[in-house]
């Protein structure tokens, strides 16, 4: 348990820390609340108008990237086990890694 002085709780600089802290999450707060309500107007007119654009767009960005982790990712590989080369051992970890 972590036991903070009453005179840090009352310095200047830990208030301006508080006032600032609570500038930046109330605007986080109202984005979450009203995410949290349910219009079905809302929804409906999406619905009509943007869905099914949004999904399309949303599956060729992901064949898209899907082609390109896929061609890069074996060809470094094969690269990597196949050839001798200064730095093969780090790229072995490295490219392991996620970015």
């Amino acid at each position: 348990m972590v036991v903070i002085p009453t005179q840090t709780l009352k310095s200047p600089l830990f208030i301006w820390a508080g006032l600032c802290a609570g500038l930046v999450i109330l605007p986080v707060l109202w984005l979450a609340t009203s995410w949290a309500e349910i219009r079905a107007d809302l929804w409906q007119h999406l619905i009509e108008t943007q869905i099914l654009e949004l999904i399309w767009n949303t599956l060729r960005l992901i064949l898209g990237v899907f082609i390109g982790v896929s061609l890069l990712g074996t060809s470094l590989a094969w690269i990597v086990t196949k050839y001798e080369f200064p730095g093969r051992s780090f790229f072995e970890w490295a490219l392991v890694l996620p970015f």
